[in-house]
């Protein structure tokens, strides 16, 4: 499944979160796009694939405290289309 995961952090622990970074592959999720910041900002969304749930629990611990996130699953519109008929016929 896909998830995108918006992140935020204090300009103060960039260090941290860039020493966190070079390591990241460790977490074992699958990136698919990003990191990326969002206008210069301390803050970015990335995106990234996981079959395991315990895998996003071990994404948010390895960035925490450095980060704080909120991860959202993003599913393909049409099957919710598909979905969202099947159910108010």
């Amino acid at each position: 499944m896909k998830f995108i995961s918006f992140w935020e952090m204090k300009p103060e622990d960039a260090g941290k979160v860039i020493q966190k970074f070079s390591k990241r592959e460790e977490v074992g999720l699958k990136t698919l796009y990003g990191p990326c910041h969002i206008g210069g900002q301390a803050k970015g969304f990335t995106i990234f694939e996981a079959d395991d749930p315990s895998v996003l629990t071990n994404y948010t611990n390895f960035y925490t405290p450095e980060l704080t996130m909120v991860i959202y699953p993003i599913h393909d519109s049409k099957e919710v289309a598909e979905n969202w008929v099947k159910h108010h016929k």
